[in-house]
């Protein structure tokens, strides 16, 4: 597993499986093949890095956890309630 996390803040933004490719570039991060499957503006993660041979977190939702070599909580999370979640 690898995640993408947010270098000042440690926050783990996403957790993509070992084959799954991600390119950082100067105004985004690409993530999948060469038609990429998402499209991070560099906006959003300004100081973002790829953190690969990570542990699988079970419970892991964006920005619920921080790694910083090894899983922790982030104290900043805020649980969503059931009827607010999304899949955006």
């Amino acid at each position: 597993m690898k995640t993408i996390i947010e270098n000042s803040t440690k926050v783990s933004l996403y957790l993509l499986e070992d084959d799954v490719p991600v390119t950082i570039k100067s105004d985004c991060i690409e993530i999948g093949g060469s038609e990429p499957e998402r499209i991070i503006d560099a906006n959003t993660i300004a100081d973002g890095a790829v953190i690969e041979n990570v542990v699988n977190e079970p419970n892991w939702h964006a920005r619920k956890y921080l790694y910083d070599s090894g899983w922790s909580l982030n104290p900043n999370y805020i649980e969503k309630k059931e009827e607010d979640k999304t899949d955006a």
